[in-house]
């Protein structure tokens, strides 16, 4: 191999984990929407694409990858492996799937549910009986996010081990598949009284998807009884839709460990009432800019467009921990909405004074539009990628028929699905 094509893989495969990482990074961030995650994600092909050129000279260095602690790096190797569909590396991939722990795992978990190469399927469901019980949840995970039908018969035993992390995998499982003969199950997990809180809220998620009547009792009383649920119930309550939750959600903004779960809840809600209390909130430090954007989520207002964001931001008005440089501090404190405007409180006040009666009490509002599956389908189109990820569970829960769209998939998967939306 010359020097000069071993420099060019190895930046193939440098830049393939950076931007595979600068992918995930973004599906939580409010910069990005579908179109730019698919232009992240075609420079991201672009390199694949390089090393799928370099043949087995690529592979060379690639290949040592796969059993390292790196991440990114892993990806990159298993991902080529994958991409490639030649029967050796496909094998050395499955061998470490089938026996390597630690960081790099998260890399071949990402190419196996991300990869295009159709015999994927194939290689893992053999895992399904496997020995090794957490093999078997992650092949069931991996093959559901893939939308292949896992048989119930396979998850139901798993949505009951002994072990949370594997019971929250079968159950999210169940839910990704929409199949209801699990239901019994399901309910069985949200009526438990000792599950983990990352169990009982995917038993909660899967109930919703899966028409359950028990989530929303279940989310009130822990509310009612201030569980570590109750941030999570907010969230559920909120998606279940049920304008009537109202005076629950407007009442957790007083509770300072819920208030967060509150105000983005009562965006979700999208209840004309849920209006004041958000407005009450816009002077809190911690709270405003989040309190603004459930009030922009509700009404389709752009604060800063409509003249309603302030342009200067008074020290009291500014969280603590947010002027802070990060290389300055040991105990600097990331700023959660950095990237909200100041909302000016005086300014929306006189603004929805003036709008409150265009709004009706009896309707649910998305961005200013009655709510409505195709309100939430433009939602998945063109908003911000972290409030898709609920979107897409609230226009399942609207459309029992239809699939749920898998808002961490790639962005050319879902916008082919997007023709599925409404």
């Amino acid at each position: 191999m010359t020097m000069i094509l071993a420099d060019v893989i190895e930046e193939h495969l440098e830049e393939t984990g950076f931007l595979w990482g600068q992918r995930q990074a973004a599906l939580d961030s409010r910069d990005y929407v579908l179109a730019e995650l698919a232009e992240l994600e075609e420079r991201l092909a672009a390199h694949v694409d390089g090393l799928l050129v370099g043949g087995e000279e690529a592979w060379g260095l690639a290949g040592p990858r796969l059993t390292g602690d790196d991440a990114g790096e892993v990806f990159a190797a298993a991902f080529l492996a994958l991409q490639s569909g030649l029967e050796p590396r496909l094998d050395w991939v499955m061998t470490v799937f089938r026996e390597v722990d630690g960081e790099g795992m998260q890399g071949i978990y990402d190419s196996l549910c991300h990869t295009s190469f159709a015999g994927v399927d194939d290689l893992l469901l053999p895992l399904l009986r496997a020995e090794d019980v957490m093999r078997q949840a992650l092949a069931a995970d991996i093959l559901s996010f893939r939308r292949y039908p896992v048989p119930l018969y396979f998850l139901e035993p798993l949505s009951k081990s002994d072990y949370p992390e594997i019971s929250a995998i079968a159950i999210r499982a169940m839910g990704r598949l929409r199949d209801t003969k699990a239901l019994d199950a399901v309910n069985e997990m949200i009526l438990s009284q000792g599950a983990e809180p990352f169990v009982a809220n995917e038993a909660w998620r899967t109930g919703l998807l899966l028409g359950s009547d028990l989530v929303a009792p279940q989310c009130r009383l822990a509310l009612q009884h201030n569980t570590e649920m109750a941030g999570d119930a907010l969230i559920m309550l909120a998606i279940n839709g049920d304008v009537r939750d109202l005076p629950l959600l407007a009442a957790a903004l007083r509770e300072g460990k819920l208030a967060r779960k509150a105000a983005m809840a009562l965006g979700t809600l999208g209840a004309q009432g849920g209006i004041a209390p958000l407005i009450g909130c816009l002077a809190d430090p911690e709270l405003g800019r989040l309190a603004g954007e459930s009030f922009c989520r509700i009404t389709g207002i752009d604060l800063e467009r409509a003249g309603l964001a302030r342009e200067t931001v008074a020290e009291a008005a500014v969280p603590a921990g947010a002027d802070q440089d990060e290389d300055d501090d040991d105990d600097y404190v990331a700023d959660k909405d950095e990237d909200l405007p100041f909302p000016d409180p005086e300014k929306i006040k006189e603004f929805w004074a003036k709008q409150e009666k265009v709004f009706s009490r009896e309707t649910r509002y998305r961005y200013g539009r009655p709510y409505a599956r195709e309100v939430l389908a433009d939602v998945l189109l063109q908003g911000a990628l972290p409030e898709r990820h609920n979107a897409a569970l609230e226009l399942a829960v609207l459309c029992p028929g239809r699939p749920l769209l898998e808002t961490r998939a790639m962005a050319g998967l879902q916008m082919k699905m997007s023709g599925q939306l409404t």
